[in-house]
């Protein structure tokens, strides 16, 4: 179920809270992803990603765990980690991001976050 083009990665996590990430996106997902047409040139697998947005320190993940379909629409299932108060973190902003690559739908996608919280002795 999950797809990661490693050489477009970094430049997906390194992008600014700007407009200019939809396009950083676009250009990384149409020259690397190998997403499937179907025999009239229309996309039959479609990209996801999910982000936690700027964070102050390291320490912080978020994994697309798993998708289920729905009569009300696709959920999708992210794992989020954050340190606990004794954890040691790098002091630099990171945005950390996950991407996925699925079955395409036309109906609504929703996000479960299922969070947790690392604890370090």
């Amino acid at each position: 179920m999950r797809a990661r083009p490693a050489e477009r990665r970094s430049e997906l996590l390194n992008t600014s809270k700007s407009s200019g990430r939809v396009a950083i996106l676009r250009h990384a997902f149409s020259s690397s992803c190998r997403c499937r047409r179907s025999d009239r040139g229309v996309f039959v697998e479609m990209i996801i990603m999910a982000a936690l947005g700027e964070q102050r320190t390291g320490g912080y993940t978020i994994t697309v765990d798993s998708a289920r379909m729905t009569n009300v629409g696709l959920y999708v299932f992210v794992g989020t980690q954050s340190p606990g108060a004794l954890c040691g973190t790098t002091q630099a902003l990171t945005q950390p991001a996950d991407i996925a690559r699925l079955q395409r739908i036309d109906g609504a996608v929703h996000f479960v976050d299922v969070p947790t919280l690392r604890e370090c002795p």
